[in-house]
């Protein structure tokens, strides 16, 4: 629990700080020339890689909530899907002569 707690502080401050240095970058809002523009791209290219370990660190520490919840996800849509197919191969519409 408190190594969530922190990943997602890491990744909330190095999303915000990704996202204010890009506007600032996008709409020409840094003055101080080519070295303060510089900076803040650096700035913005390492939040982002911060953002993107954060990122695989928190899908490997919840790779079994995520499992289960795909494995659940496709249980509901499966019986749903298999129904259509039945019903349309009941009808003919997908009959061939591998279907014996």
């Amino acid at each position: 629990m408190k190594k969530n707690y922190w990943l997602d502080w890491i990744l909330f401050i190095s999303g915000l700080i990704c996202i204010v240095t890009g506007l600032m970058l996008d709409f020409h809002l840094i003055s101080g020339g080519r070295e303060a523009r510089l900076f803040y791209r650096h700035i913005h290219t390492y939040s982002d890689y911060i953002m993107g370990v954060g990122l695989l660190l928190h899908l490997i520490w919840h790779k079994d909530w995520i499992s289960m919840a795909t494995k659940r996800f496709w249980a509901v849509k499966m019986p749903l899907l298999r129904t259509r197919k039945q019903s349309k191969t009941r009808a003919g519409a997908f009959y061939s002569r591998t279907d014996h």
